[in-house]
């Protein structure tokens, strides 16, 4: 019994963390590093401990599903995603997207397939806000009645969007604008695009 009792204790001398001995036996376990699971896990050369589980909606998870369909690269920081296009960089700033937008071309074209793809995609990523119409009825809107519609810097009368062409949503949508933040991270580019081509359809058959 006071084998037992003396074994017990020099099990808790040695475990105690506050010695540091030159030798491990595991040395995962005997000083495991904390990491959160949003932070960048450089051992395993992923975001955070563990991969986004199936059917969600990751938060800044750059892969290799980008799909990237013309030669533009993403820049992503802590607060947000920036687009580069042969230099220039693209923000969420309206005048930089309008620029940009005659620098990119749309890679598909708004026929039965690209339409029907957008609209599952609208539907799915941007109903909520903008509703299943474009009208900005979404079920968030309703809830949160301050949410204002999109505006210059420094100016107060709203943008017309109607005149926006396919790319400049589509750099809407990987950028962000005004309250709405990029989902280049959640949607991927081909599905901007098509998204993009949607609700340019939206907005004409709106207008007629």
């Amino acid at each position: 019994m006071k084998k037992i009792i003396i074994l017990i204790l020099i099990a808790n001398v040695v475990s105690c963390n506050s010695i540091r001995r030159k030798f491990h036996y595991f040395m995962d376990m005997a000083y495991s590093p904390a990491l959160d699971s949003q932070k960048f896990d450089a051992i395993g050369n992923r975001p955070g401990n563990r991969f986004p589980p199936d059917y969600t909606i990751a938060h800044k998870f750059l892969n290799a599903k980008f799909n990237r369909t013309i030669p533009g690269a993403y820049v992503l920081d802590e607060q947000d995603i920036t687009y580069n296009i042969n230099g220039f960089t693209i923000t969420s700033n309206p005048d930089e997207q309008e620029i940009g937008s005659h620098m990119i071309s749309s890679p598909l074209k708004s026929d039965e397939a690209t339409l029907e793809r957008g609209k599952q995609r609208f539907n799915i990523y941007c109903s909520p806000c903008h509703g299943y119409g474009g009208k900005g009825d979404g079920l968030v809107k309703a809830k949160f009645d301050n949410i204002k519609a999109i505006a210059r810097p420094n100016k107060t009368e709203p943008v017309r969007t109607e005149t926006w062409s396919v790319e400049r949503i589509f750099l809407v949508t990987t950028t962000g604008i005004n309250v709405m933040k990029s989902y280049a991270t959640q949607v991927p580019e081909i599905d901007r695009w098509a998204i993009a081509h949607y609700v340019k359809y939206l907005q004409i058959e709106a207008m007629k």
